[in-house]
């Protein structure tokens, strides 16, 4: 988790603020990209997918064609379990 944090972090420099909010919970009431799982994707895996989901979050958040703009997201990373698998998720927006 501590690498996707650092380079969650490294969008400051573009100007953009990924805010890590501790209350904040997997559930529908925050957005998330999807669930990479450590069983299919590997470690390294998890983590790739982790950052893209930065990077996508950042993408919709800064591009007018997805409506209003931003440039601040809360975020949290999350160990969750899905269909019994050990999964993690970016969720955002909360």
């Amino acid at each position: 988790m501590s690498e996707v944090i650092a380079y969650a972090e490294s969008y400051s420099a573009k100007g953009f603020v990924f805010n890590w909010n501790e209350a904040m919970t997997f559930g529908w009431d925050v957005g998330f990209m999807g669930t990479p799982r450590v069983k299919y994707d590997g470690v390294n895996g998890v983590i790739k997918m982790l950052k893209h989901h930065i990077d996508l979050i950042y993408q919709t958040s800064t591009d007018p064609m997805y409506g209003l703009t931003t440039n601040y997201m809360t975020y949290k990373i999350e160990q969750v379990i899905v269909d019994g698998d050990l999964a993690y998720v970016v969720i955002y927006g909360g």
